[in-house]
């Protein structure tokens, strides 16, 4: 993967959106399968092993969240390559970004009508079970309004940054993406140190 500037410490701790979208699921799942929180939180898709035993129901908001969070990491990857190259591939690079920001925005619908606690009565009685729906649906209720606020922004500069490349500011595109829209990259993708237990 290409960065432009980006310190390393930013990549090191970066978590998925997939996590900060279903760590509501996910904190009373690691106590019912008793997988250790540091490694879980490291990988839906670990995650999604270990949870073979329950409903597919359960498991179906994790593999939406994966997605919500890969096309966020692609367009970002995009991004950066656009901003790097010229021509045809950086042509390809800039279509793929208009992409991701429909598959994300589509996913993120979807997450949103199909895949919240309040939709999945087998959740529900999972976290009823551990006495922990309301703190829960209030985690995911967080994890969401931070997603719906933050996102409107990254797009914008995703558009500015884009308007800078194609008329072959890369300079400019470069800075804007290295001092404002990869701090909302970061955001979007990591989980609040509170929600992760940490002090």
């Amino acid at each position: 993967m290409l960065w432009i500037s980006v310190p390393i410490h930013t990549i090191a701790y970066r978590m998925k959106i997939g996590l900060k979208i279903a760590f509501s699921l996910g904190a009373v799942v690691l106590s019912a399968t008793g997988v250790p929180t540091y490694e879980a939180l490291h990988s839906v898709g670990i995650l999604g092993q270990r949870l073979e035993s329950l409903n597919k129901e359960a498991i179906l908001p994790f593999a939406l969240a994966q997605k919500i969070n890969d096309s966020l990491d692609k367009m970002q990857t995009s991004l950066i390559s656009a901003i790097n190259e010229t021509g045809s591939q950086q042509q390809k690079d800039l279509n793929e970004v208009t992409a991701l920001e429909q598959e994300f925005s589509t996913s993120l619908v979807k997450y949103e009508k199909e895949s919240m606690i309040n939709t999945h009565p087998v959740m529900q009685d999972l976290l009823k079970k551990y006495a922990a729906l309301e703190d829960q649906l209030t985690r995911e209720q967080d994890a969401i309004k931070e997603v719906n606020q933050d996102y409107p922004l990254l797009k914008s500069l995703n558009h500015r940054i884009v308007e800078l490349v194609k008329n072959g500011k890369r300079e400019e595109a470069n800075h804007l993406f290295n001092n404002t829209a990869n701090e909302i990259y970061d955001s979007l993708m990591s989980t609040p140190r509170r929600s992760c237990g940490y002090r």
